[in-house]
């Protein structure tokens, strides 16, 4: 039995060729090509990033120094924006007001985050986290989050680092560009 594989930073798909068997072959009226059972995957790696960040989280005791959480999440569901942001600041869900003359439909973060819950502020001794999706095959293509917690009791001054920077600012979730791990480590594609 052979497999195809395709990966890229959005999808990996595995083709495997299984030969008919010896009594089908030659029969008319059979498919050349069936398929096989399908696995589809619905969501992506936001639960294992906070797994990691939680479990990562509660490490080292008491801290009297900056403590930034890195991770290197390379799931085969894949890692993208929306499930890092999802697992730190909480996953997104649509508000509204049962008034029906306002709805007032709004667009939120749920209090399901690594960074705060509807108990308030969590890991308040982790200053932030870096999470990076990289492999040997996409070193200059790499995405990367650096986000600092808004909690935090030692903080980071996150404006020194080169890197592509999230922070929250007036209760807004706000991304400053940057460079790539690419372009901070001189590599080329």
């Amino acid at each position: 039995m052979g497999e195809i594989i395709y990966e890229d930073n959005d999808l990996k798909l595995v083709i495997s060729l299984i030969p008919k068997s010896s009594k089908n072959r030659g029969k008319e009226g059979l498919r050349p090509i069936g398929v096989y059972p399908v696995t589809i995957t619905y969501g992506g790696a936001d639960a294992s990033i906070k797994s990691a960040i939680e479990k990562k989280a509660t490490r080292y005791g008491v801290l009297d120094k900056p403590y930034l959480i890195c991770i290197n999440s390379t799931s085969w569901k894949m890692t993208d924006d929306d499930d890092v942001m999802d697992a730190i600041f909480g996953s997104l869900q649509i508000t509204f007001s049962t008034d029906p003359n306002n709805r007032n439909e709004r667009l939120e973060r749920a209090l399901d985050g690594v960074f705060k819950n509807s108990k308030g502020p969590k890991f308040t001794r982790v200053s932030g986290v870096l999470i990076t999706n990289v492999h040997t095959a996409n070193l200059y293509t790499a995405k990367h989050w650096l986000i600092k917690h808004p909690f935090a009791k030692q903080e980071i001054d996150f404006e020194k680092f080169r890197l592509t920077r999230t922070v929250v600012e007036n209760n807004q979730i706000k991304t400053y560009a940057g460079e790539t791990i690419s372009e901070i480590l001189g590599t080329s594609d």
